[in-house]
């Protein structure tokens, strides 16, 4: 920021991955910073690559905390008479983010413009970050992977397993590759 400044620069956004599975910008006072400096934040993948949403490949999901905050999501969601992206969606607006979820079909467009118009409660925004999580994003997790992509048909362990090893040796061979 303060290289751009000098050169009269001005940093307006700062994209960055954010999520109730990839919260660590908050954790790491990256939101505060850029609250204080005027910085306005885009939460790319607020929907977690699909697994905050109601795939059908989110059902094969077992890493319990990814579990625990989609049962808080769910249960929100029902009580608010929305869907889960819906409330994925709110949760980063309510964290002073401008979300820009994808969208592949018309249908999960009108879905996703349903997190607007109304704000989740302090009360829900804390049962929400109570089990939000640091380091679950798009590349640290080999559920976010195959939802994206979608359930492999054929050998399910054997494409998870590849899945792990090539993030692993993402990880080892590219440190330099991580945010904070």
């Amino acid at each position: 920021h303060g290289l751009l400044e000098a050169r009269g620069v001005p940093l307006i956004f700062n994209e960055i991955e954010f999520s109730l599975l990839e919260r660590s910008a908050e954790s790491f006072g990256l939101l505060r910073t850029c609250k204080d400096l005027g910085i306005t934040v885009l939460a790319w993948a607020p929907l977690a690559s699909g697994r905050l949403t109601e795939k059908e490949s989110v059902g094969n999901i077992t890493h319990g905390p990814t579990v625990a905050v989609l049962r808080e999501t769910q249960a929100i969601a029902k009580a608010r008479d929305k869907t889960v992206a819906q409330v994925a969606i709110n949760w980063c607006i309510c964290k002073g983010t401008v979300p820009i979820p994808g969208a592949r079909t018309r249908a999960q467009a009108v879905d996703n413009a349903g997190a607007l118009g109304w704000r989740l409660t302090e009360q829900e925004v804390a049962r929400l970050d109570a089990v939000a999580m640091d380091g679950n994003g798009m590349y640290d997790s080999p559920d976010a992977i195959l939802t994206f992509l979608g359930e492999p048909r054929f050998c399910k362990a054997c494409v998870r397993c590849s899945v792990r090893c090539l993030l692993r040796c993402v990880k080892r061979c590219m440190p330099y590759l991580s945010p904070y």
